[in-house]
């Protein structure tokens, strides 16, 4: 009489699709993301309860900790800012100027601002600030 063995087959899973569909997951979501590009002048807003969220494609002035001067991201000295100011606002459609300062920012220095950009000819001005950290 035969004794029966206990043979056991050995189950293998092939993990090479499950690895493909992976990489065509990453390479998907990869693909069709979009990355926002933020300019590279850091700049540290001042915090407000009542800010609103608004999205304008406008003129925008950034000044920064150490009171350097940036229109639309490009770098300008202070004492261009009311040519470069009027020159880029007769090309504006709505005369509206952002102003992106930095919390450290003096406060003469965005007056100052404000008062080139009035002169200059801007009808519309905006003062950027973020909502407080919850």
């Amino acid at each position: 009489m035969p004794l029966e063995t206990n043979l056991r087959k050995k189950v293998n899973i092939d993990i090479t699709p499950l690895v493909d569909v992976v990489f065509l997951l990453l390479i998907f979501f990869m693909v069709t993301s979009t990355f926002s590009e933020l300019p590279g002048i850091k700049l540290l807003l001042p915090s407000a309860k009542t800010s609103a969220q608004q999205a304008v494609k406008e003129l925008t002035i950034m000044v920064t900790a150490d009171n350097q001067l940036y229109l639309n991201g490009n770098p300008i000295k202070w004492t261009k800012l009311e040519p470069e100011l009027t020159s880029a606002l007769k090309n504006s459609a709505s005369k509206t100027l952002i102003i992106k300062a930095d919390r450290s920012t003096l406060h003469g220095k965005v007056v100052t601002i404000m008062d080139t950009a009035r002169m200059a000819g801007a009808q519309k001005l905006v003062v950027t600030t973020q909502l407080p950290a919850q």
